[in-house]
């Protein structure tokens, strides 16, 4: 494809919007816009730690010595975030304690990105050549294009039992 946008920009635009959405959850004051919030964010994380799954960390293993441990630290870093942001989540999100849990997520989040950007995708760049940093780039948004449907797994609302009826008025 060859549209000049590599593995590096791409994923530094993931953290740009991560970092976006973010910052409208924290601001966000009302439950319903705080569900929404969480949603578009757990998405938006979910996205971003497909692609590093399946670009990212592979690559690292594939072209460094090390890679096997920057890829484990990586996917370790994610992890945590992932926990902090389904435990969210779950929460009342007018709570207590969820201002604490944002500014917990932010961290981590921050801490992941730097990793990322400062550490990883560096360690990647200086060992290939711009062909395949373009090469991934272009894997990454072919694979966001075929992804149509929002991914599964974080949503905060119930699913809908089979055979119940909606009353008028309720969503």
């Amino acid at each position: 494809m060859g549209h000049g946008a590599d593995l590096t920009t791409e994923l530094a635009g993931d953290h740009r919007l991560l970092e976006l959405l973010l910052s409208r959850l924290g601001a966000e004051k009302d439950a319903p816009g705080r569900t929404a919030r969480v949603e578009q964010l757990a998405a938006a994380l979910t996205r971003h730690a497909t692609i590093t799954e399946r670009y990212l960390y592979p690559a690292l293993r594939i072209w460094l010595l090390d890679g096997m441990t920057l890829a484990e630290r990586g996917r370790q870093s994610q992890a945590v975030v992932a926990l902090t942001m389904r435990d969210i989540a779950a929460r009342d999100l007018l709570g207590e304690d969820v201002e604490l849990q944002l500014a917990r997520l932010s961290d981590q989040l921050a801490r992941h990105v730097r990793d990322e950007e400062e550490r990883l995708i560096p360690a990647l760049s200086a060992a290939v050549t711009w062909h395949v940093l373009e090469d991934l780039g272009d894997k990454v948004r072919t694979s966001r294009l075929a992804a149509a449907d929002p991914p599964q797994g974080w949503s905060t609302r119930r699913p809908r039992r089979a055979g119940h009826v909606q009353r008028p008025g309720r969503a």
